[in-house]
């Protein structure tokens, strides 16, 4: 993970990585909401976005889909090169909005092993 030297580079960095692994035109992104976190013991991004798939690989073929996706972000509180990410997505013909608490519960138990900087 390259250094970033604020939030706001954290967050751009964290952006084009979902960019990059959801592109159009096959994913049109509709809404989204990053923010930059420290409540936790290394620095964060929080993530709720949603997209159009417009070409999703169904049992019926391909079709059009909603896929929504809540997501943390976080640089290694020990190991500053390394950087992980968790999601919880949703995909179907509309939205779920009863997804967000089973994300969140699912999310905040995710925690990175304290390894020391000498560890592999």
């Amino acid at each position: 993970m390259p250094p970033t030297p604020d939030s706001g580079s954290f967050v751009d960095f964290v952006k084009k990585r979902i960019a990059s692994m959801n592109p159009p035109p096959r994913f049109v992104e509709t809404a989204s909401d990053y923010q930059y976190d420290e409540d936790r013991t290394c620095p964060c991004v929080n993530v709720h976005i949603t997209f159009d798939d417009t070409a999703a690989l169904t049992p019926t073929g391909r079709q059009a889909l909603k896929l929504q996706v809540t997501s943390r972000y976080c640089r290694h509180p020990v190991q500053k090169n390394l950087g992980f990410g968790v999601a919880y997505s949703h995909r179907g013909k509309t939205t779920d909005e009863s997804m967000e608490g089973a994300a969140r519960s699912f999310i905040e138990a995710i925690s990175a092993p304290q390894l020391g900087s000498n560890s592999p």
